[in-house]
């Protein structure tokens, strides 16, 4: 609840003193509003929140302290936020530094903002003296930001890639097989020079997957009519309909981890996974130096 009072026989050197005095007692939060009564006379409005349990210490204090004769009550609806926070380490000049930041969320754990903790960038403002404190806030929850989605990206593939090697494992598959009949039926019929370069491993390694994946009748090896000297590859029937069930799997368990959105949230983002894979594909196009 908040406590509302009014007192004109106090200074502004007397507030700070005040406000700690009422947090000592129970208050978890004092705002002081400076105002002027109807008189012209100058005063301070106290706003204290606190809970229910406090109320007599922090109404006893506030009373002793200034002299009031009236304490309003003001029953209020407080929409509270979960939180929590994260230790985060940032690069700022060519010096790193560790700090903590609240993450905030909704009721449903839906990220909804982060904040740097004042103390943290306090030691960091001393220390870096090129910025104002609120460009050096901005400049720190921005790379926090970049480093939150950055994580984000990189456990959501994690788990996608543990979940299809287990499924994988429950089909006598591994990754690698998976891989290759996956670009085989893409771009089917496709030679081994084609797999080689969407593998990037070894010509001998890659010769072995085929090889079991054709004595599984899982993919048929035939030669190039027009061109014997060419080997082609396809799937099987059997290929084929192995692959459909492992991606079925797959999109299964991802339709589960999107239950909680909407379809207009579902929308957004495949609007915004697909602005961030076209920029990453301009990025690549264009030569990024993998340096920066």
């Amino acid at each position: 609840m908040l406590l509302m009072f009014n007192v004109d026989n106090i200074t502004n050197e007397q507030v700070p003193f005040l406000i700690e005095k009422l947090m000592k007692k129970g208050a978890k939060n004092v705002h002081v509003i400076p105002s002027i009564t109807k008189k012209g006379r100058q005063e301070h409005i106290f706003l204290v929140d606190l809970p229910d349990s406090e109320v007599e210490s922090v109404s006893s204090e506030i009373v002793r302290e200034t002299g009031t004769i009236g304490i309003r009550i003001l029953k209020e609806e407080h929409i509270s936020y979960n939180f929590e926070f994260k230790e985060v380490e940032v690069e700022i000049d060519s010096k790193k530094y560790d700090l903590q930041v609240k993450i905030i969320y909704n009721d449903q754990q839906e990220y909804l903002a982060l904040k740097a903790e004042y103390e943290d960038l306090k030691k960091i403002a001393a220390e870096v003296d090129i910025y104002s404190f609120n460009e050096l806030k901005t400049i720190i929850e921005s790379e926090v930001t970049k480093k939150i989605i950055d994580k984000n990206i990189r456990d959501i593939h994690k788990n996608l890639v543990k979940y299809t090697k287990g499924s994988l494992r429950e089909n006598n598959l591994t990754m690698p097989r998976f891989l290759v009949l996956w670009y085989i039926t893409k771009h089917q019929p496709v030679n081994m020079s084609f797999l080689h370069d969407k593998m990037h491993m070894a010509s001998s390694t890659l010769t072995v997957i085929v090889d079991k994946l054709v004595d599984n009748e899982l993919v048929k090896r035939y030669r190039n009519p027009e061109d014997r000297r060419i080997v082609l590859l396809e799937l099987t029937e059997k290929g084929d309909k192995k692959l459909c069930k492992l991606l079925d799997i797959r999109q299964n368990f991802l339709e589960k981890a999107l239950v909680d959105l909407d379809d207009s949230e579902k929308e957004e983002l495949i609007w915004l996974l697909g602005t961030v894979l076209e920029n990453l594909e301009e990025l690549l196009k264009a030569g990024e130096n993998y340096n920066e």
